[in-house]
This record gives structure tokens, C-alpha cells and sequence, in this order.
């Protein structure tokens, strides 16, 4: 994940928060049902650290999106397209319609 989104050197005081644990923690608020407090008190941070660790990961995906996301084209429209037919096949009884 890019590091330009989180911070390197130390900012007002603030002890820097280790990028893989900026992620993990807005994995958990991504993940559970917990509030700021029930997080921050998980990962040993104040409850202004869980929102700027879970706004930067945001951020650093949203600025990663344009490369990594891609939609299919050409052949693999096709390709896509058959394998989704085919699990929802595959997960069907026979003679069975769906709704």
C-alpha cells in the first residue's frame, strides 16, 4: 500500500502509529460492529488516532484504485461472464428455479 498517505516523522508531538497497524485498525472498524472507543481501547490509541488511521487508509485506496481496479475488456468480459454462469450453476439444485 502506498506510504505517502501516512505519515513518517513525528507530527505535533504525536507518537507515529505503524502503517500495517493504521491498516489493521481500519480493517477492525471495517470488519465489526465497534465504536471509536472499543477500537481505540483495542489498539492502544486515543479516539482521534482511529478516525485519521481509518481516513488514511481510505485515502491511500482511493488514490490506488485508478491502477489496481480494473474492468474487464475484450476476452475477459467472456471469460468473467462464463465462470459467473457457471458457479451460479454449480450452486443450484436441479430443476430448481431461483427468484
Amino acid at each position: 500500500m502506498s506510504t505517502e498517505c501516512f505519515p513518517t516523522e513525528h507530527l505535533n508531538g504525536r507518537e507515529i502509529i505503524e502503517p500495517s497497524k493504521q491498516v489493521m485498525i481500519s480493517i477492525w472498524m471495517l470488519a465489526n460492529m465497534e465504536g471509536y472507543r472499543q477500537i481505540s481501547d483495542r489498539f492502544n490509541v486515543t479516539y482521534s488516532s482511529v478516525h485519521r488511521c481509518f481516513m488514511r487508509t481510505c485515502t491511500a485506496l482511493q488514490s490506488l484504485s485508478a491502477e489496481k481496479i480494473k474492468w474487464p475488456t475484450g476476452l475477459s468480459v467472456g471469460f468473467v461472464f462464463a465462470l459467473q454462469i457457471i458457479e451460479y450453476n454449480y450452486h443450484t439444485f436441479p430443476h430448481i428455479t431461483k427468484f
